[in-house]
């Protein structure tokens, strides 16, 4: 009779139990004598770019891009242009968004979501490693490769906004010069 029990356990236990898939990306970091496109292309001026800070240091930038990555406000846009409060369930299986009220549930997915993203960083070669894990495999391969692809964005958009500031700081004073 114990051997029943015990199966119809494992049986309840099996059909009640979802699995979690994790889903995982490398990041590799750039080679640390590239000085980077912007300051190359300025040839000579090149080497000026540390001083008006074009040259931006390699660990300043993957610390400030691991921060927009786990941002409240990055990972709720992710969420709001993707659509996905609604599959964000809570541990009782309660959807956040359902119902249509997408607004008022956008902070419990923004906190799931946040704990589904995971990131590591091997200090001896700097490889970062960011995971997802979540009860759809490709789904959780697809939202990783596109918090990375917006990721990769983001931090682009950014550095052309320095690289804009600084050169018209660089043209104001050849102007005075």
């Amino acid at each position: 009779i114990s051997a029943v029990i015990g199966l119809l356990a494992a049986i309840a236990v099996g059909l009640l139990v979802r699995p979690i898939y994790e889903t995982e990306i490398k990041l590799f970091p750039a080679d640390k004598n590239d000085t980077g496109a912007i300051s190359g292309s300025l040839g000579l001026l090149g080497d000026l770019s540390g001083i008006v800070g074009l040259g931006e240091n390699s660990a300043k930038l993957k610390n400030e891009a691991l921060e927009v990555l786990k941002s409240r406000s990055f990972l709720e846009k992710f969420i709001t242009e993707m659509d996905v409060a609604d599959l964000l369930v809570d541990d009782r299986g309660v959807f956040f968004g359902g119902g249509g009220n997408g607004g008022a549930a956008l902070p419990d997915a923004y906190q799931k979501l946040a704990d589904m993203v995971q990131v590591r960083e091997d200090r001896r070669t700097g490889v970062i490693t960011v995971s997802l894990s979540w009860v759809d495999p490709q789904q959780a391969a697809d939202w990783l490769n596109e918090l990375v692809s917006r990721l990769n964005a983001e931090m682009r958009r950014r550095a052309i906004d320095v690289s804009d500031r600084n050169l018209s700081y660089l043209r104001q004073q050849i102007e005075k010069a």
